[in-house]
């Protein structure tokens, strides 16, 4: 019995020695496969988005930016470069003053012009568009001056008149001797302004000294433009 029982205990020591090699073998055998877990702050800096940002200097970097949405722009007037109020009516005759300034020759002979202006003496901006109505007159009389309407320098369009500012038109007309019957004659010049029914009395500067009669036959007016960029030349 005492036999048996020693049989036993060897068998189990010998068991364990080879237990005990097998686990230190396999621990280190070069071709097992590894079972290292990895490192959740590498895996995240590998996943991480590349910045957007642009570097502005050394040591410096600048937040990434949206691009603003484009701002409203006021109305331009077609064909012109003067931006037109939102908020703009059409100028009244108590807006306006008006002047007639006559113009060097470039032709010589009898064909003369002169440039008609109306500035806006309001605190607040207005728009004219067109032609203006003109009279020739002389003491208490006065008969429409029935001129041509001309699409010169350019066709007629809304124009900005802000507080300050003028809109330009340009008068031709050849000189002539009364008592011709097509010559018409008169010692101040009327102007009403388009869209308006009042007749302003211009200013006039290089025409009628000293009382003199302004003589003008087939006269013609532009509509009125925002420059005076080629305003007579036409």
């Amino acid at each position: 019995m005492v036999n048996r029982r020693a049989s036993a205990s060897l068998r189990l020591a010998v068991a364990g020695v080879l237990l005990t090699g097998c686990v230190g073998a396999c621990g280190s055998d070069d071709d097992s496969p590894s079972t290292e877990s990895p490192n959740p702050s590498s895996t995240a800096a590998a996943l991480s988005p590349v910045p957007t940002s642009v570097p502005t200097s050394a040591g410096s970097t600048a937040a990434p930016t949206e691009a603003a949405p484009d701002a409203p722009e006021a109305p331009v007037a077609a064909g012109t470069g003067r931006a037109v109020p939102s908020d703009s009516g059409p100028c009244t005759s108590n807006q306006l003053t008006t002047r007639v300034i006559r113009q060097a020759s470039r032709e010589g002979g009898t064909q003369a012009s002169a440039l008609v202006t109306l500035t806006n003496v309001s605190n607040r901006g207005c728009t004219v568009e067109g032609w203006a109505a003109l009279r020739l007159a002389d003491g208490d009389k006065s008969a429409p001056l029935r001129a041509e309407k001309v699409l010169q320098p350019a066709p007629p369009n809304l124009v900005g008149v802000p507080p300050g500012r003028s809109a330009f038109a340009g008068l031709r007309w050849r000189a002539c001797s009364p008592p011709a019957p097509t010559c018409l004659t008169g010692t101040r010049i009327e102007v009403t302004p388009p869209g308006t029914k009042s007749a302003d009395r211009a200013t006039l500067i290089g025409l009628s000294a000293g009382g003199k009669s302004i003589a003008m036959e087939a006269p013609q007016i532009s509509p009125f433009q925002p420059s005076t960029q080629d305003i007579v030349n036409w």
